[in-house]
């Protein structure tokens, strides 16, 4: 079963979510008030201290927005924070444990409402950051994740308790069904096992050891591996090179999948992230730098 737990174990689901989420929580975030089209920074703007300091007592914007962005990531209803206001203004931004925020969606328009703990909240009062479809990466890409898990299940089985064998005992003689037991039991626990490998085996009673020869498919076990990553990496829509799958990597292509990883990945992501604005403002943000805009 492939979930948000356990798909995390996968070294390639984990470096992609970091990849996102650390970079969106380090983009230069700024608030600014647009008078007449003409916009200024407002420092002095709650959302400003919210979004650049401390999100609030326990949490601080590096980690809200980096938080925020991972469970968009990984989990289909995305992520939800609740924005708690004081006299009308934001005070503080609060990301609830998963299913605290419930989300539901008009059928015929899409709009959604959302409930607190079973309690009507206002749409302004929730940021909602979501994936497209309905659907996180994580869940979209569940098959390919589910192979680079089988994969590794099947790597760390073949170093530790061997998932094929490396070879056959022969006896000359006929032994009984406990002799069997016996010899194997011996061979194992005395070459088995990560403590066990490259021991010298030592043979009785003119037994011999036949090694297995490894066949095509063993031989293409680690180009299986690195294809999953290309998998995972597609599905993120982060560069291969930025998950360390470096095959085809050169200096040029390498800086353009990062040019095209700030611009359909991670400004994607920051376009999403606004929502801390006033009551009825409008509010919109970039990614170079991030900026959440407030038309009066």
């Amino acid at each position: 079963m492939v979930g948000e737990a356990t798909a995390l174990h996968v070294p390639a689901v984990g470096a992609a979510i970091r990849a996102i989420s650390e970079a969106a929580a380090t983009l230069d975030i700024g608030v600014v008030e647009i008078h007449g089209g003409i916009a200024k920074p407002a420092i002095d703007h709650p959302v400003h201290g919210i979004l650049t300091g401390q999100a609030n007592g326990w949490t601080s914007s590096f980690d809200f927005i980096r938080d925020l962005t991972a469970a968009a990531l990984v989990r289909d209803e995305g992520g939800l924070a609740w924005v708690n206001r004081l006299n009308g203004k934001p005070f503080e931004v609060i990301q609830m444990a998963p299913g605290a925020i419930q989300a539901t969606y008009d059928a015929m328009t899409r709009e959604p409402s959302y409930t607190i703990n079973g309690k009507v909240e206002a749409a302004q009062n929730v940021i909602h950051l979501r994936g497209p479809f309905g659907k996180s990466p994580l869940s979209l890409a569940r098959e390919a994740i589910g192979t680079a898990m089988m994969l590794d299940r099947h790597a760390s089985n073949l170093f530790t308790n061997g998932a094929r064998p490396g070879g056959a005992l022969k006896f000359p003689k006929t032994m009984s069904e406990d002799s069997v037991k016996k010899a194997r039991a011996a061979w194992r626990a005395t070459h088995e096992g990560g403590d066990g490998q490259g021991r010298t085996a030592i043979l009785y009673d003119g037994a011999e050891f036949e090694a297995f020869a490894f066949t095509s498919t063993d031989a293409q076990f680690l180009e299986n591996r690195k294809f999953q990553i290309l998998e995972i990496a597609r599905a993120f829509r982060v560069p291969p090179s930025m998950l360390f799958e470096l095959d085809r990597a050169t200096w040029s292509n390498t800086e353009q999948m990062g040019r095209e990883f700030l611009s359909y990945c991670l400004g994607a992501v920051a376009a999403g992230a606004g929502g801390c604005a006033e009551p009825g403002a409008v509010h919109r943000c970039r990614a170079w730098p991030l900026r959440c805009a407030v038309r009066s």
